[in-house]
């Protein structure tokens, strides 16, 4: 469909060495290890923890949470590790479990990113870098 259509044209201008004239604009979302693919270098995202505009992707911070966000190099720790969360009950759940008994494993609740909330927040304006918290 169209993602196919958006990659095979970023994938010909990559090879060319030139930038493909695409109606789509920065990351294209793969369901594979790549993450994304580059259609143009157009930064259309921006950092889930500080506002920065960023295409870096990455993982909440909670334990066991999948909620993949965009993670700029700062927020991310640069080792891959994010220090981002996708939510504040998962903030809390992390917070909660640190707190607990080493080698206990509190079983993951589920937080407010598990149904559409995170997924509406991304229709939002684009936040100006330091409004995000």
């Amino acid at each position: 469909g169209a993602e196919a259509g958006a990659e095979a044209g970023a994938e010909a201008g990559a090879e060319g060495g030139a930038e493909t004239k695409s109606a789509y604009k920065g990351l294209n979302f793969v369901f594979d290890n790549r993450g994304a693919v580059p259609v143009t270098s157009d930064v259309v995202t921006w950092c889930d923890g500080c506002g920065a505009r960023s295409n870096r992707l990455g993982k909440c911070a909670g334990f066991g949470c999948h909620v993949i966000l965009v993670v700029c190099e700062a927020c991310g720790g640069g080792n891959g590790e994010a220090r981002v969360f996708c939510c504040g009950s998962c903030e809390a759940q992390e917070r909660s479990r640190s707190e607990t008994t080493p080698g206990a494993r509190p079983k993951r609740k589920p937080c407010e990113c598990d149904g559409y909330e995170s997924r509406r927040r991304r229709l939002l304006p684009t936040p100006t870098p330091g409004s995000v918290g």
